[in-house]
């Protein structure tokens, strides 16, 4: 099954992917392009990678047959495999790889699919969390009992937090047992919950003090023992949360979040918003986002002095106090960034990472017609303070995820090949 078309799953074609059997090889050829190093994974054995992250001058992958270390210049230091899964997602930090993983095993035709494929039925299982050290080592594996699409897994100093649909599940960081699983999502009625499970749940945040939870239709705060402390579903009659599609992140002591509306188009609660709440849930502010255009947020970004915010073809600068900094709205969209709707509700596509910024420029991914019904994929660069563009640079294939290392940007397509390009 192409990875394109695993994630195109929340974009509603499940029935289209199904069909697809096919795994795609690994490609071993090395080409050297003019504007960057385009290198591929040559002997790793690890399947269709499906995440990535860069640290300290390494590239960790994530594929659907296990986890593998590459270095900056494409060396690979570690490779360990595991389960076969649909998806596997990781997150780094200094010492641990933590990871999780689903399959999907299917996709039902419901009545009401003739309106939407977003009533048919899509059916999840083996949801499995993991933890690896630095240096792939196997810590623990650990099954829950949840079977949905599963978020990155948040690492904290003694807990691991993943998110489903309708959970929040916390795991004892040293040895992988589960603490609690604890709902994080409203009930849906009427076959909502077969409509939300196409959604792809965001990655939970873990503070010293707390947990904090964007899933798909509310807002949550747990203790470090997944006791709820506080969850909200609105700010006020005109500031609906809506559909969560961003996972929280903490900038300045304050905790932010954004959302897709799922109001009319022209209304204020068809627009969408950044919020900025203090640790206890109290919104500080909220502002408007790509007001013209009314797409949801689907991805977030920041440096040490902004925030920047993307929708499917704007991106905008705030400072910690709500300021509009700038806003850039030539931005494409390629096939696996940003949301899908079905009317006026929003659907995230994927939990992979297509926006990064450092202290002189933000990276998107992006996507430009070439010729009439010809595009290209590429990554947009911005001026992180002016908002001005900065250059563009083409990828062939279908990008998968994006990262920052030193001087380049680490870009991973479908087809498993990494190239890496100047800033």
């Amino acid at each position: 099954m192409r990875l394109s078309h695993c994630f195109i799953i929340a974009s509603f074609e499940e029935k289209n992917i199904m069909k697809k059997q096919t795994l795609l090889f690994i490609s071993l050829s090395i080409l050297c392009l003019t504007f960057a190093q385009l290198v591929t994974a040559q002997t790793l054995n690890i399947g269709n990678i499906t995440a990535m992250k860069t640290q300290n001058e390494i590239i960790y992958l994530a594929g659907q047959k296990g986890i593998a270390a590459v270095k900056s210049d494409q060396n690979i230091i570690w490779e360990k495999q595991l389960p076969n899964a649909t998806f596997r997602l990781i997150t780094i930090d200094n010492n641990n790889i933590a990871w999780s993983s689903y399959e999907l095993i299917g996709a039902q035709s419901q009545v009401l699919s003739v309106f939407s494929s977003t009533w048919d039925k899509l059916t999840f299982a083996n949801n499995v969390v993991g933890l690896l050290d630095i240096n792939g080592k196997e810590i623990w594996t650990s099954t829950l009992d949840d079977n949905s699409k599963l978020s990155a897994p948040a690492i904290g100093n003694n807990l691991i937090a993943v998110n489903s649909i309708d959970f929040t599940n916390i795991i004892d960081k040293t040895n992988g047992k589960l603490i609690k699983s604890v709902r994080s999502n409203q009930k849906m009625l009427f076959g909502g919950s077969s409509i939300m499970a196409h959604n792809t749940p965001n990655k939970p945040l873990i503070t010293s003090n707390a947990i904090y939870a964007a899933c798909i239709l509310k807002f949550c705060k747990f203790d470090l023992q997944g006791n709820p402390q506080k969850d909200k579903t609105s700010y006020g009659m005109m500031a609906p949360l809506g559909v969560m599609t961003t996972s929280p992140f903490e900038f300045k002591n304050l905790i932010f979040v954004s959302n897709a509306p799922y109001g009319h188009r022209g209304q204020k609660d068809g627009v969408a918003r950044l919020f900025a709440v203090n640790p206890d849930l109290d919104e500080k502010w909220d502002e408007f986002v790509d007001k013209s255009g009314q797409t949801g947020v689907s991805s977030i970004t920041f440096n040490s002095k902004y925030i920047f915010v993307a929708t499917n073809f704007d991106v905008m600068a705030f400072n910690e106090k709500g300021k509009d900094i700038w806003e850039f709205d030539k931005i494409g969209k390629p096939t696996l960034r940003g949301l899908g709707y079905s009317g006026n509700t929003a659907f995230k596509i994927s939990n992979s990472d297509f926006f990064a910024a450092d202290e002189n420029a933000v990276f998107i991914a992006s996507k430009s017609k070439i010729e009439k019904k010809v595009f290209k994929e590429n990554v947009t660069v911005i001026d992180a303070n002016t908002g001005k563009f900065v250059k563009k640079t083409d990828i062939e294939g279908v990008i998968v995820e994006i990262g920052l290392l030193n001087n380049k940007v680490v870009v991973v397509t479908e087809d498993n090949k990494i190239t890496s390009i100047d800033k």
